[in-house]
């Protein structure tokens, strides 16, 4: 399984963005949800669930499985054993600066970062969050 680590600060964008990324590939891609959960304080709209996509590329059905409760190290820990043993292809998830020591331990090429944008008087939140999206979306798209 390949996983991207949107990782950054609490409270600054992250779920927000991975939930963007879920509604584009439902919406745009012809993802389907396959367990919806809320997960965590509802307040973060923290959230778990495996997506089937179909790759354009390759004409296959792969399973995207997000996880964004990336505040604490245990959930995410198992969030990473539970999508490895249904084997997903791709987590996408969320993760502060303060638990991105858990990656260390897996091997090189296993994961690939994308480090939160700030937002700034420039570039709010919104702006900050479609920009992290896209990025994303690209890497899942040559993954």
């Amino acid at each position: 399984m390949k996983i991207i680590v949107l990782k950054g600060e609490s409270n600054h964008g992250k779920t927000a963005t991975l939930h963007l990324i879920y509604e584009k590939i439902i919406l745009v891609n012809g993802g389907m949800g396959k367990c919806f959960e809320h997960v965590g304080n509802l307040k973060q709209r923290d959230f778990s669930d495996i997506l089937s996509y179909k790759d354009k590329k390759t004409a296959k059905r792969k399973k995207i499985a997000f996880f964004t409760m990336g505040d604490d190290k245990k959930p995410l820990e198992d969030a990473i054993k539970e999508y490895t043993a249904q084997q997903c292809d791709i987590l996408v998830c969320a993760c502060n600066n303060d638990n991105f020591g858990i990656f260390g331990k897996m091997g090189p090429g296993t994961y690939k970062v994308v480090e939160k944008t700030i937002r700034s008087d420039f570039m709010p939140a919104f702006e900050t969050n479609l920009y992290d999206c896209y990025r994303i979306l690209e890497i899942i798209t040559h993954t």
